[in-house]
């Protein structure tokens, strides 16, 4: 599919669901309402939003008795006026935390808070989530914790059982939602990304063992120009969490041009395409993927532009970082045609 395509562009979200895949991408309340020209493309373009920041704990939770859905309520507004599903993200996350959340937890009260929130924020959009991130990125090697467990507030009071009370609430608070054990790193072959996978899937086995409510996995894709993904093996991969019997989710799918040291915005670019080209068509090709989601839709929104990120995700040219499909301008860059072939010629 060339980009010089002469009659109208596809959209993504045809493209996808040609393959039974929904197509949609992370969003801010903020941003639909200021940035008309972002909204209509969001409108256009996708089959789903999930929120960027606005369900997790940080923003929903400021103090331990009040409760901030504005956000979330904005976006869901969004979904129902424009006909989109509408993501959950998330419920239990060692990060992106209120600061009055690690002073307040203790092993007597831990599983009350934890599973009031999820009744509360899980039964206020039941009916209306087509999935729910559970629990995210459990998995942290570096951590040194038994099974490569994440540390944090919810591991240091409930331990690993933290993980199958947020699965029995959710579901209790949402019989129908898809509940989704989401992920980072496990897609790459190189040696921590192997080593992320093997305890993710220790967790799942885990996890179904002892019949905990886990309908998905999410694969975050948080990737790089330079990240080692190999198509024959990530296809393999899929098909063992296919065969375990989970549905797949690409929850975050982006790709920094942060270690690519050309300037020019050309070659940037092409090296972006080429590794969604390489997600994007194996994920394509296999019938357990039931959605495939951006992390934002255009590069002046993207996480990777925020000014207090560490130094490692700038450039050291000083050039902001283009990992998305539309670019400042809101158009069309290599990586959306790349995706766009990838999902109409996938067999």
């Amino acid at each position: 599919m060339p980009r010089d395509h002469a009659g109208p562009s596809p959209q993504l979200r045809t493209l996808a669901q040609a393959r039974n895949i929904l197509f949609g991408a992370a969003a801010v309340s903020r941003v639909l309402k200021s940035d008309a020209a972002m909204a209509a493309i969001y409108a256009h373009e996708v089959a789903m939003i999930v929120p960027d920041f606005e369900m997790k704990w940080a923003i929903v939770r400021p103090n331990e008795s009040t409760y901030n859905y504005a956000g979330a309520d904005a976006l869901a507004r969004f979904a129902a006026t424009h006909g989109l599903k509408l993501r959950g993200h998330c419920l239990a996350w060692e990060e992106s935390n209120p600061g009055w959340l690690a002073t307040t937890v203790t092993a007597a009260n831990a599983e009350r808070i934890l599973v009031d929130h999820i009744e509360r924020t899980v039964g206020r959009y039941a009916g209306r989530i087509h999935s729910w991130d559970v629990v995210n990125e459990p998995i942290w090697p570096d951590h040194r914790k038994p099974g490569g467990l994440r540390d944090g507030v919810w591991l240091r009071t409930l331990g690993p059982r933290y993980i199958d009370i947020a699965f029995r609430a959710a579901r209790a608070a949402d019989p129908k939602a898809m509940l989704v054990l989401n992920d980072a790193g496990t897609e790459v072959t190189t040696p921590l990304g192997r080593r992320r996978r093997q305890d993710f899937l220790a967790l799942l086995d885990r996890l179904r063992h002892d019949g905990v409510p886990v309908d998905a996995v999410g694969l975050e894709c948080h990737l790089s120009t330079r990240s080692e993904i190999d198509p024959d093996d990530f296809a393999r991969y899929l098909a063992a969490l296919a065969g375990r019997g989970f549905k797949i989710l690409i929850t975050e799918l982006d790709v920094s041009d942060v270690d690519e040291p050309s300037p020019d915005i050309a070659v940037r670019d092409r090296a972006v395409a080429a590794v969604y080209g390489k997600v994007v068509s194996v994920a394509a090709k296999q019938p357990a993927v039931v959605a495939m989601l951006t992390w934002e839709l255009a590069d002046k929104y993207s996480w990777l532009r925020d000014r207090n990120l560490s130094s490692r995700h700038r450039r050291p040219d000083g050039a902001p970082q283009r990992p998305l499909p539309y670019d400042d301008q809101l158009q069309k860059k290599p990586c959306w045609w790349t995706m766009a072939h990838a999902l109409a010629s996938a067999r």
